[in-house]
């Protein structure tokens, strides 16, 4: 009788020491979830509070590059079409430009091109530009200023380029410049006027130009193919509508890489 109540009373001493672990083993299982958990909330904490003490100035380009991300994914599952990355710009240029208003691709507000537009003609749309305040400008002359034989004057196609997008610049001093290359015209239409011939010696300045100013040269000459590629109009000049697609590509392109 004696044995069995000690056996009992052992039994019961294991089961209060199992007992007595398991409640050592929660409770330090629980003081190390709090303790992680703890840390976790802190770093949490501390993030907010860095980004709530960052200014909007500051945040922009990393909300940005997230933005952009989001609508390159969403362009490359066919929910959005190329023009809808055109965001917050001007695009500047001559008629080739006014493509992309007069075919409905991009906003006719945004779009300051002229018939027969020059580089120098930039002073005309600086108050739309101080009105729109944009964070990214687009450029895109040649042909007519080839024609007017602009690198002949004084220091040349790629300073009186430099001096007008500076005028921009002192309107808009914190927005993204964005020089496109002249693209080529047919052969055949390089037979009306030698002038046009100069591409290559005008392309080589803008590329210089935006070195030294640190602004993206966008390579548009490629897609012409010599002239031979099948993008133009009758008159080997201006571009049909389904060249505007692969322009613009090549354009946001170039945007994201630098932006990157």
């Amino acid at each position: 009788m004696i044995n069995k109540r000690g056996q009992h009373k052992r039994k019961n001493q294991r089961s209060l020491i199992l007992i007595g672990i398991l409640c050592i083993v929660m409770i330090c299982t629980f003081v190390f979830f709090l303790h992680h958990t703890n840390k976790e909330v802190q770093a949490g904490q501390a993030y907010v509070v860095a980004q709530e003490k960052k200014s909007t100035s500051a945040l922009k380009p990393t909300l940005e590059k997230k933005r952009q991300a989001e609508m390159s994914q969403a362009m490359a599952e066919g929910k959005l079409n190329v023009y809808s990355m055109f965001d917050d710009y001007v695009f500047l240029g001559d008629s080739r430009v006014m493509g992309f208003e007069e075919y409905g691709y991009l906003d006719a507000n945004r779009v300051l091109g002229d018939s027969g537009g020059t580089i120098k003609r930039v002073d005309d749309h600086l108050n739309d530009i101080q009105s729109l305040k944009p964070t990214r400008v687009y450029l895109s002359y040649g042909m007519n200023d080839m024609g007017l034989k602009i690198n002949d004057e004084e220091g040349g196609y790629a300073k009186v380029y430099e001096t007008e997008v500076k005028k921009i610049l002192a309107i808009v001093p914190n927005a993204k410049i964005y020089v496109c290359s002249i693209i080529p015209c047919t052969p055949e239409a390089l037979q009306k006027s030698s002038s046009w011939g100069q591409v290559g010696t005008y392309n080589q300045q803008l590329k210089a130009m935006c070195k030294k100013n640190k602004w993206t040269y966008i390579n548009c000459t490629k897609l012409a193919d010599n002239g031979n590629a099948d993008i133009y109009q009758s008159d080997g000049i201006h571009f049909l509508t389904s060249f505007y697609p692969v322009w613009a590509q090549t354009i946001i392109d170039a945007t994201q890489k630098a932006e990157s």
